[in-house]
């Protein structure tokens, strides 16, 4: 085929119906047309049957619009943010996304994908500025050839942090440093809300970086990321985290003598608000029961473990249970309680220990540096003198070279942990009640009780969430013994902290992700949105948590390097174009004419059956006479 080639496509689905449907309806209406105009006037069938067929030529060309062959080879300049205003230009039409500064003889589209309808023949494109989004690439044709030289940039890019946070955990926060020379190194800050520099890093020109701090309190921190080489500041970006209490924890502890840990351990517990309740064996026939933040009592049984979160305990201890009480524990632990077994020299495998060993080594270590989510691990700490063996497992804590010192697994709802390590309490000693803090939360956030309420599901730590862009914001529902969700309905309430329009949506659940439910979101503003969840039957909103929407001059930088980076992606795998001529593309046929085209005929249609049916009430009124 040839430019200038007129095509017509078959529709399929509901189009083709109704192209079948509009064959049927014409075909009865000019024989309806001729069996009333036939005998006693020929012509005027003749014109209400063109007259016919050409409105049923309009609603097909809706239907299954004609398309014309046309030149594909124009080139095309469109301009993104960061484009210069004033530049000399390839020939051709230039086209200008918002917030591009226009000029005479420019077009400006509120939406890149509005290109290929003003440019049908669009053959390749020349991209000004920091380009487009992966999302805004989707919506242009494949077979586009692309030109595209970024500014410069500098500045912190990739970045990623945790949105949301338990008291006690640690805020890592992560990204890298762009610069267009290789040889330039900066320094990167992290401040508190308070502007204190809290953590500090220096980087070369297309390194990562890693900075961490730790909340001491619950509530909305924004946090602030500083680039800078000696007294300039090149860039800086809001870190904007929420830090939740959570409910109180409830932890046991089994042990066969009084230990510092533990007394260490019922101190940070208590500070914290969780509960604590212990069971020490004194000698043969003396034990000592001690509870905080609640009453003294504990005993092993049903009715105490299906209490607590977590059970700590040591080695003697598991080694002194009854095959009775030891069946009691698994049966608890299968209905969602952790276990993290201390383990000693009277470590006996057992049922819920089965897949781990300890090894005897020739030359034991007696310490190493176990590493804590978002610390370096600069404090050594005692090891039991056997390396730990895991089949089958999860690494809960290694050392810096990677040697397992504490592992984890599942066991129907709850998980059962081991661990050499000894003597945690000398980081409180040494001052470091941040690393003690971080250690119990990475602990407790793996291996304690499934929550059985409902929750936000943390964001994607790299996502950006901006105005009038979709955002999803997602419900981890409670599970039932059967891994189904319990309330799987209701719906979330979203509303800018700092006033405007709630938005409510019903959550959408995709079987592939069981209990999580979804909405989409588009923000209208910039700053904290407090998210409610309203359960099915009410209109009472119970509080989930927060989100946070970037303003637009917020992590600019690391918008424009994503946008750059997906430019250059697309370039990478644009297809050459898939029709017989590669120099040409299908244009198709302008609405206006097929709708010219019907009005015309659906009105003489009008005016000629009016004017039949006043000539036969006519006629039957001189017949009546």
């Amino acid at each position: 085929m040839t430019q200038g080639t007129w095509v017509i496509s078959l529709p399929t689905g509901p189009a083709a119906w109704g192209l079948g449907l509009l064959v049927l309806v014409t075909a009865v209406s000019v024989y309806a047309a001729w069996r009333r105009l036939g005998r006693r006037s020929p012509a005027r069938w003749l014109l209400v049957a063109v007259l016919n067929i050409g409105a049923a030529l309009a609603l097909a060309a809706w239907l299954a619009p004609p398309q014309r062959l046309a030149s594909a080879d124009a080139t095309v300049t469109l301009l993104t943010e960061g484009a210069p205003t004033t530049a000399e230009r390839p020939s051709g039409s230039v086209f200008a996304l918002p917030g591009v500064g226009i000029e005479p003889g420019m077009t400006r589209l509120a939406l890149a994908a509005q290109l290929p309808l003003r440019q049908p023949g669009l053959g390749h494109l020349v991209v000004e500025g920091h380009g487009l989004d992966a999302d805004e690439w989707a919506q242009l044709p494949a077979s586009v050839g692309i030109d595209f030289e970024p500014p410069a940039l500098e500045g912190l890019v990739e970045p990623a942090w945790p949105r949301r946070l338990f008291i006690g955990e640690p805020l890592g926060v992560t990204g890298r440093y762009h610069a267009d020379s290789p040889d330039a190194v900066a320094t990167v800050t992290l401040l508190d809300p308070a502007g204190t520099r809290v953590a500090e890093s220096s980087v070369r020109a297309g390194a990562a970086f890693s900075l961490s701090a730790v909340p001491r309190a619950t509530g909305l921190y924004s946090y602030r990321l500083e680039l800078h080489r000696g007294d300039r500041v090149i860039d800086h970006a809001p870190v904007n985290v929420e830090v939740t209490g959570g409910k109180p924890v409830r932890i046991g502890v089994l042990q066969s003598a009084p230990s510092f840990e533990t007394r260490h351990l019922q101190q940070w517990a208590g500070g914290h608000g969780s509960t604590l309740s212990i069971d020490t064996t004194i000698s043969r026939d003396r034990r000592l029961d001690q509870g905080i933040n609640r009453d003294a009592g504990a005993r092993l049984s049903p009715s105490w473990l299906a209490e607590l979160d977590l059970l700590v305990m040591d080695g003697r201890r598991w080694a002194s249970l009854d095959a009775g009480q030891r069946d009691g524990l698994e049966s608890a632990v299968a209905d969602g309680l952790g276990l993290l077994l201390l383990a000693d020299d009277d470590f006996e495998p057992g049922t819920l220990f089965a897949r781990y060993s300890l090894a005897r080594e020739a030359e034991p270590r007696e310490s190493a540096h176990p590493l804590v989510p978002g610390f370096q691990g600069d404090i050594a700490l005692p090891l039991l003198g056997r390396r730990l063996v895991a089949n089958d497992s999860h690494t809960l804590t290694a050392d810096e070279q990677g040697q397992e010192l504490e592992a984890w697994h599942g066991h129907g709802l709850g998980r059962v942990a081991i661990s050499v390590l000894r003597e945690r309490h000398r980081w409180r000693t040494a001052g470091r009640d941040d690393l003690y803090t971080a250690y119990w939360g990475h602990v407790l956030g793996t291996l304690a009780r499934p929550d059985d309420r409902g929750r936000l599901a943390p964001p994607s730590p790299d996502s950006l969430a901006r105005p009038s862009l979709v955002h999803h914001i997602c419900r981890q529902t409670p599970q039932a013994t059967d891994n189904t969700a319990l309330d799987i309905a209701g719906r979330l309430r979203v509303a800018p902290v700092a006033g405007g329009q709630a938005i409510e949506s019903t959550l959408a659940f995709n079987p592939a992700t069981g209990p999580l439910g979804c909405i989409a979101f588009w923000p209208q503003s910039s700053g904290w949105h407090r998210v409610d969840w309203i359960a099915p039957g009410t209109d009472e909103p119970i509080p989930q948590g927060h989100e946070y929407v970037h303003a637009e001059d917020e992590w600019r930088t690391a918008g424009r390097w994503a946008r750059q980076q997906a430019t250059f992606r697309r370039m990478d795998h644009s297809e050459p174009a898939q029709v017989s001529d590669p120099n040409t593309a299908r244009v198709p046929l302008a609405p206006d004419g097929p709708w010219w085209l019907f009005l015309f005929c659906a009105a003489a249609l009008w005016v000629e059956r009016k004017q039949d049916d006043d000539q036969s009430m006519a006629e039957g009124r001189s017949r009546g006479v």
